[in-house]
Formats: C-alpha cells, structure tokens, sequence
C-alpha cells in the first residue's frame, strides 16, 4: 500500500502526518517511486555518565536551511524525556540559563526533540550543572518556533549566568521523530 503521495512540507512540521497530501492512500504512483530519508545518530546522556543512549535525530524534519546551531539534547534526567537542556553551537556542546526560562520556552525543547509537550521546566542546575559554555540566556520563544536557536535571547554566549542556573525540562508524550 502507498500511504503518502504528491505531499506538500514547509520543512516546519514536526510530523510528517501534518503536512499536505494528495490524500492519505491516494496515489497515482507505484513502488518504483518510493522514497526515503537518511538518518543520524547523536548521543544523549540520560543518566550521569558513563551511561551514553543512542537517540535518533530524523534530518528530514530539520528547516530547509537549518542553522548549525539548531540541535539539542537532554542530559542528566532519569529518562530520556527529562534533563538539563544543552544546545550545540560552533561545534561544542553549551548550556541554557534559567533567565526568564519558563514552560512556552521548555515547551520548543520538547517539541524539537520530537515529544508532544513540556510537563514542567527546571531550573537551579536541578539535573546537575553542566560544563562548557552557557550558549543561551534570558530565552524567550513565542511558542511556535521549530527550534529553541530560533527563540529570542540575549545572543550566542552572552550570559552573566554560572552553570548553577543551568536550565531543565520534563517533557510528555511520544516521542515521535
């Protein structure tokens, strides 16, 4: 069965079911034109180390243009839907500072992360301080970006914070990537 046919993505859709189609099972199309996507592996620390998990990271759903900074993982939770939020910028892993952290702000995590929603954010380095630069501060999304990079804050690595405000969520659902 061909499910998918003549669909239509922005590249802002956080699942491949939101976005345009033909209708779903329509098609006028065989299996000689099937597709695919190429997918990555990245690692987040879910518990202190040295326990790693793998954690797939689907490119197909990042923007057309995505800016290098848009990853995120959570590290230090006891599963892998909660931890202290971590942002890779020019080639490093970095922390967010609890500034003005509130749920609309843990809410883009959890959805960039592929999860459906943000339970609760911590803050106080509540999942333990990270190492690193503290890349984001004083965030402020609007609720609708794709990525926490995309969020409003003070600018790449300009915070006056100490990873003893390290920034944490909790998100909720499946995660769906």
């Amino acid at each position: 069965m061909i499910w998918f046919s003549n669909g239509d993505c922005s590249g802002l859709e956080p699942r491949l079911s939101q976005c345009s189609v033909y209708g779903w099972g329509l098609h006028d199309c065989d299996h000689s034109e099937d597709v695919g996507v190429e997918c990555e592996s990245w690692f987040i620390n879910t518990t202190p180390q040295p326990h790693w998990t793998e954690w797939p990271y689907l490119t197909a759903f990042a923007p057309p243009n995505p800016p290098i900074n848009a990853r995120a993982r959570l590290v230090g939770g006891s599963s892998s839907r909660e931890g202290r939020v971590e942002i890779y910028h020019r080639d490093e892993w970095g922390t967010v500072c609890d500034n003005d952290w509130d749920l609309i702000d843990s809410l883009v995590v959890c959805r960039q992360l592929g999860y459906d929603s943000a339970l609760s954010f911590r803050t106080n380095a509540f999942y333990g301080q990270g190492e690193g630069p503290i890349w984001m501060s004083n965030v402020d999304c609007s609720g609708s970006e794709s990525f926490l990079s995309l969020c409003n804050s003070t600018g790449w690595d300009i915070s006056s914070c100490g990873h003893h405000e390290d920034a944490g969520v909790v998100c909720s659902g499946n995660c769906e990537i």
